[in-house]
């Protein structure tokens, strides 16, 4: 018994910590997002619709070409000094969605603050867990889009 409760007890640790990365991986996001606002004059509910409309495809988002950005595919890349943020566009080209990669990818190359998520195997198994307790779902598969969302403000 004793057993079971300290498993169920680092699941919950685990998953309390994805969510910290969810957090981190949106506001990192949506810091991109705003750049291509404020160096481009594109806001962010208008930004994947843009692209297909001039904006180049690649390029810098800032005068000092320090911040680099791409698209590709249905997402975008946004390279910061030294961190590197991609993400897919959602439904009606929100920005707020995840996938169990991209957050991955994000914990080894965009932040240093979740060392136990870098393994892939341990971040697979703890977002699985986190979609079977209705903590992140896929609402918009009907629509094509295939990212997870917080179920609820955390």
């Amino acid at each position: 018994m004793r057993h079971k409760r300290t498993l169920a007890n680092s699941y919950i640790k685990m998953v309390e910590r994805l969510l910290k990365l969810i957090h981190e991986y949106q506001a990192k996001v949506l810091e991109a997002a705003s750049l291509f606002e404020k160096y481009k004059s594109v806001s962010q509910t208008k930004l994947m619709r843009a692209r297909f409309e001039g904006l180049p495809t690649d390029g810098f988002l800032d005068p000092e070409k320090t911040i680099e950005y791409y698209f590709h595919g249905i997402g975008c890349c946004v390279t910061f000094s030294n961190v590197r943020v991609d993400w897919d566009f959602g439904h009606n080209g929100r920005i707020d969605g995840f996938d169990a990669w991209r957050l991955w990818i994000f914990a080894k190359e965009g932040t240093d603050s979740f060392p136990e998520l870098k393994q892939k195997e341990v971040l697979d198994k703890v977002f699985k867990e986190a979609e079977t307790q209705g903590i992140i779902h896929t609402p918009f598969k009907n629509f094509q889009d295939r990212l997870h969302y917080l179920s609820s403000v955390k």
